[in-house]
């Protein structure tokens, strides 16, 4: 049903040729379909040839080769002790008993 619309629009509009072949990951031969091309033909290549030169190539990246180092030392957190209460006041906090009410 959208088919004719969207070859109406890739055959008048070269931008809209490239954003749609870009989103859509088309391939030459799917772009030369919408077109009613053949994908070597000049148009289909003209699109792939602008989303390359758009794209820039990246280079690549040497890594530095991994060392059997010594581990990271990282610094160990004591575990915070609180501070421990009397035995006296302790008892004090103890349930009272029913005759205390």
């Amino acid at each position: 049903d959208i088919l004719p619309f969207i070859k109406q629009m890739l055959a008048n509009d070269p931008e809209m040729r490239i954003l749609v072949t870009k989103e859509l990951k088309l391939e030459p031969e799917e772009l030369g379909f919408l077109l009613d091309k053949k994908p070597e033909s000049k148009d289909v290549k003209a699109v792939f040839e602008a989303i390359e030169a758009e794209t820039p190539i990246p280079e690549p990246v040497k890594k530095k080769a991994a060392k059997p180092s010594e581990p990271i030392a990282q610094p160990v957190e004591e575990p915070v002790k609180e501070q421990e209460k009397p035995a006296a006041e302790h008892k004090k906090n103890n349930q009272a008993s029913l005759f205390d009410f």
